[in-house]
């Protein structure tokens, strides 16, 4: 399942990414597993609305570990966000400072990944699968 985390991991970056880009947060997500036997699992969960990359992949590693049981070949992993939402949100009084911090991250890593591609910057657990 380490493989399959990775490609989960970069899957959930290449769509915060992308929901970022079109200035959304997203209020829910779902994981599809199908198997090299054709059976097909999906689960969903809603959750607090976010377009970060750590919030979506906790919640879906967390799917997927409940998921991931059956000892057949996986033949497709995806991932979809629902529940949009615009941009706007309240912050947290006490968490204002920890939170400008990360409105900053996001943007800049976007920017560089529109200028050099999106591969120029992945999470650690994302690289395992190259």
């Amino acid at each position: 399942p380490a493989f399959l985390e990775a490609v989960l991991c970069r899957v959930v970056e290449k769509a915060a990414w992308r929901l970022r880009a079109k200035g959304f947060r997203a209020g829910g997500v779902t994981l599809k597993m199908r198997y090299a036997d054709v059976r097909t699992i999906t689960r969903s969960r809603v959750i607090a609305p976010t377009d970060r990359d750590g919030n979506l992949l906790l919640t879906l590693g967390e799917i997927f570990a409940a998921t991931f049981s059956r000892r057949v070949r996986v033949r497709l992993l995806g991932v979809s966000l629902d529940r949009l939402r615009g941009k706007e949100e309240q912050l947290d009084l006490f968490a204002a400072e920890l939170e400008r911090k990360r409105r900053r991250l996001f943007p800049a890593v976007d920017r560089l990944r529109k200028k050099f591609g999106f591969d120029i910057l992945t999470l650690a657990s994302g690289a395992k699968d190259r």
